[in-house]
């Protein structure tokens, strides 16, 4: 017959509290000290865990009831319960506890206190392996699967394991049950799995537990959801690491356990907890925010990434230009990106390899893992257009693989413009027999923007040897002399006057480089022969001059 959840704490009177493991602390034994807080002089006085044990001889009481026995201890204890299982030895009862304050107050009741029948209680206490261990077989197995099942709710399909030890079956059998034991958990974890398929709530609150390791048994087995691990003495989060395989588990009982003290705030707390169980939906209670992040179910697929990214087509075509403009100097002579820098510019370098002084990069290199001076860094910041470029002068020659450049865009405002181009390069090249020694880039240019072009104000530079899969898509790339991106604002054809769609591109990047509406854009297009510099030279001639119309800027 299957009793109701709930009357096995009735019949035991289980009362509230923690059952935290106490702080070490000395107790001296009548006859040979015996000092419980420090180590024992033999290791087999430790049981796993590093736990010191004691047994505790109540002598003289054997003729007595249990409940009356522990009762009289009990009402002698300041405050902390004596949850543990008594076996009767004898003329004494008996019980084991771990090294603490508990097994000191129990040693000052020696000769204290009154037994019934006349004298005094004596309190013998001597270092133990732990609670004895105890073989199970089938008629002990049998005896578990009936406590288990007097605590099986099938309509809940939950299982209440509290207080598991405590149980008067086990107690009648002189029995120490605790799931503490690996034998004990073995059996019950087997029970779990062959009895209790669809398991989905299991309650192990008060049983002392310390580790979870072994009940990660159970991942795969039942489709558990709720785990209550209250009242334990569960000392750090890595001891629930056995609970990673329990993956349908989304409701977790921690409260009153020792690893709850090893925080000093609740998002702290939670986040330990989260990083390692990271399926759970709500903790000691309270229901969890949903986690931000990559892990959160995805149900739209990702944009397809772009190699170039520009968000305003107007600037393509000049951004692109650039580009080829730059890259085919920066491959040659070098001296002509002069005119490519403001007068008061910046660059900076960083080479993201390890701090090789004999490299030509090296005495530039502003990357902070190498270079931790303040004053270096300051030092090697390159200022003025001159400066940067006689530094690109002493650098090794590179030639660049156009095909794998990717560009984005990530600063507009006004004429100004930020963006990223990042790819790979072949270094002294062709002074090697085999091309160059290949190289990743990412570059972070600053442009101001005018109707003569573009001005960098800042350039960095972040060099590094290039990744597996760069060496293998580009390796065998071959390297073409001058080799430039496509054009991006269409050019006229060979007749002189491009077709319709290229004039409006032409119009719409002329007024917005020149400030003119569109009409005159057309116009000064127009009369140049849609020759964009020409056009471009006129209009600063003539804004020079004075000589454009009020009404050509207006739009």
């Amino acid at each position: 017959m299957r009793l109701p959840q709930g009357d096995v704490f009735s019949r035991l009177g289980a009362r509230s509290g923690r059952d935290g493991e106490p702080a070490p602390s000395a107790v001296t034994r009548r006859g040979r000290g015996v000092n419980v807080g420090d180590r024992p002089r033999h290791h087999h006085h430790r049981v796993s865990g590093g736990m010191s044990w004691f047994k505790i001889r109540l002598m003289n009481t054997g003729t007595l009831a249990v409940q009356w026995v522990k009762k009289q201890i009990q009402d002698n204890l300041s405050g902390q319960p004596l949850d543990v299982q008594m076996t009767l030895e004898g003329n004494a009862w008996v019980c084991y506890l771990p090294a603490g304050p508990l097994v000191e107050q129990i040693r000052r009741l020696d000769k204290k206190l009154n037994l019934p029948h006349g004298g005094k209680m004596a309190v013998n206490i001597t270092p133990a392996h732990g609670p004895p261990q105890m073989q199970i077989d089938e008629n002990v197995k049998a005896k578990i699967k009936t406590v288990m099942a007097s605590r099986y709710d099938m309509a809940t399909e939950s299982l209440n394991l509290s207080y598991f030890y405590e149980d008067p079956v086990f107690h009648k059998e002189g029995w120490s049950m605790g799931l503490w034991r690996v034998n004990v958990i073995n059996a019950v974890i087997e029970l779990i799995i062959s009895n209790t398929p669809n398991l989905r709530s299991l309650d192990l609150s008060r049983n002392k537990i310390r580790d979870m390791q072994m009940w990660a048994k159970l991942g795969g087995k039942i489709p558990l959801q709720r785990l209550n691990l209250s009242d334990n003495q569960i000392p750090r989060a890595h001891a629930l690491e056995g609970l990673k395989a329990l993956k349908e588990l989304r409701d977790l009982d921690l409260t009153r356990n020792l690893l709850r003290d090893e925080y000093k705030d609740m998002p702290l707390y939670v986040e330990s907890i989260r990083k390692r169980l990271g399926q759970l939906t709500r903790l000691d209670g309270v229901d969890l925010p949903k986690k931000i992040g990559f892990d959160a179910p995805v149900k739209t697929s990702l944009p397809t990434p772009l190699r170039i990214f520009v968000p305003n087509e107007e600037l393509r075509g000049p951004l692109e230009k650039f580009v080829k403009d730059f890259f085919f100097c920066y491959d040659g002579g070098r001296q002509d990106l002069l005119h490519a820098y403001s007068d008061d510019a910046q660059f900076s370098l960083e080479y993201l390899r390890s701090p090789d002084r004999n490299h030509p990069y090296y005495p530039y290199n502003r990357n902070l893992q190498f270079t931790t001076d303040n004053s270096t860094r300051i030092k090697r910041l390159v200022v003025g257009k001159t400066a940067i470029v006689n530094l690109f002068v002493s650098l090794p020659r590179t030639q660049h693989i156009v095909e794998s450049f990717s560009m984005d865009i990530f600063f507009i405002e006004n004429a100004i413009t930020g963006f990223n181009l990042s790819g790979c390069f072949r270094e002294d090249f062709p002074a090697s027999a085999k091309g160059g020694t290949l190289r990743s880039f990412s570059r972070n240019f600053l442009v101001q923007s005018s109707l003569t072009g573009m001005s960098i104000l800042s350039d960095t530079l972040g060099v590094t040897l290039a990744t597996t899969e760069q060496s293998s898509q580009f390796a065998d790339v071959p390297v073409r002399a001058n080799q430039a991106l496509p054009p991006a604002v269409p050019q006229p054809t060979a007749a002189g006057i491009p077709d319709a769609a290229v004039q409006s591109a032409m119009v719409a990047q002329f007024a917005t480089q020149s400030g003119m509406n569109e009409q005159f854009s057309r116009m000064c297009l127009v009369d140049n022969g849609w020759d964009f510099d020409k056009a471009a030279g006129a209009f600063l001639l003539l804004h020079k001059e004075g000589k454009l119309p009020a009404e050509a800027f207006i739009k």
